[in-house]
């Protein structure tokens, strides 16, 4: 932004800016490799079971699927989509699987699901919610 015709933006604005992303470093979360190849199975396994489980409706099916395939996008192109996207991608999707648990007749296929599942972020974000969490705000009970 400092270059030549950026718009000749101010020093000052730009250290502000500078000092802002410095904080803003301790409450976003950051995804680990590790995380995100993790984070993708878990995408994964529920594309694989939501063709195992038949009792779901078919419009959350299918909004289910959508929300997975969103997740596998954001994680393969990471660089593009970043760490906000994702977070944003993951805690849809558990939601979602909280309510799909509520609406199938194998619930317990979902709790084990989100059960399994490891939030792919460095532990600096000041606040997050588990999937066990999730699936506890969704449908009140821990299993």
């Amino acid at each position: 932004w400092g270059e030549h015709q950026s718009g000749q933006i101010n020093g000052t604005a730009l250290q502000h800016l500078e000092t802002l992303a410095g904080r803003l470093d301790d409450f976003l979360p950051a995804a680990t490799s590790d995380g995100l190849g993790r984070t993708k199975g878990f995408a994964e396994n529920i594309i694989t079971e939501l063709a195992d489980d038949s009792s779901i409706p078919p419009d959350l099916r299918a909004h289910l699927r959508q929300l997975a395939d969103q997740l596998v996008w954001c994680i393969d192109r990471h660089d593009i989509a970043g760490d906000f996207e994702l977070k944003l991608a993951i805690d849809r999707l558990l939601i979602t699987v909280g309510e799909t648990a509520q609406q199938s007749n194998e619930p317990g296929r979902w709790t084990r699901i989100v059960n399994g599942f490891v939030y792919p972020f460095t532990a600096s974000a000041a606040a997050q919610l588990t999937g066990k969490a999730i699936l506890m705000l969704t449908t009140g009970s821990p299993n």
